[in-house]
């Protein structure tokens, strides 16, 4: 095989990585609720790190007051459980 066969015309082609804001919003919002139920954090420090992270980019693909309104409900709960924010939450402002 050559080196050019690995560039073919008879590839597949490439599969969008298009978000379905759907299942984000399902993400966010368990998220969101499992903090709501919870009495103290109900994650360890890795993975709370991991959501405030994750938090923060799966609301990029919502619509703005969405995106908005999802960070401040997240946020106000990690506040309510008297949760000090990772530095690098670009909403822990």
């Amino acid at each position: 095989m050559s080196q050019l066969d690995l560039f073919s015309a008879d590839r597949a082609p490439a599969v969008s990585q298009q978000a379905d804001p759907d299942k984000i919003r399902l993400i966010l919002a368990a998220a969101v609720q499992e903090l709501e139920r919870s009495s103290q954090l109900p994650w360890d420090s890795p993975k709370l790190n991991s959501w405030c992270h994750l938090f923060d980019n799966m609301t990029k693909w919502l619509p703005e007051e969405e995106r908005a309104d999802l960070r401040k409900r997240f946020h106000q709960e990690l506040r309510r459980l008297e949760t000090p924010l990772p530095l690098f939450s670009e909403s822990a402002l």
